[in-house]
């Protein structure tokens, strides 16, 4: 038998879900407060979510960028702002 299915024997729904939350909070925070900018992208080019550092990067409120084209930002990012890239 696999050795990660048998770690898992013997636990709870409950550990196991506290577990699930605890990772899904630490890198929830890794990536809301990543020193780097990040998008994160649909297949179709659809912007799903944007870090704090991506949103102050561009220069717009965050949900001023969400289901906005990615191609399409540089219509609604401020002139000035294009000198922090």
């Amino acid at each position: 038998m696999n050795r990660r299915l048998l770690s898992y024997e013997g636990k709870s729904k409950e550990d196991l879900e506290n577990g699930t939350n605890n990772l899904l909070d630490k890198y929830t925070e890794l990536y809301e407060f990543a020193p780097v900018g990040y998008l994160t992208l649909d297949s179709n080019g659809k912007i799903c979510e944007v870090n704090l550092t991506g949103a102050s990067l561009l220069g717009i409120e965050r949900t001023q960028l969400i289901d906005k084209k990615f191609s399409g930002i540089y219509q609604i990012i401020p002139l000035m702002n294009l000198t922090n890239f």
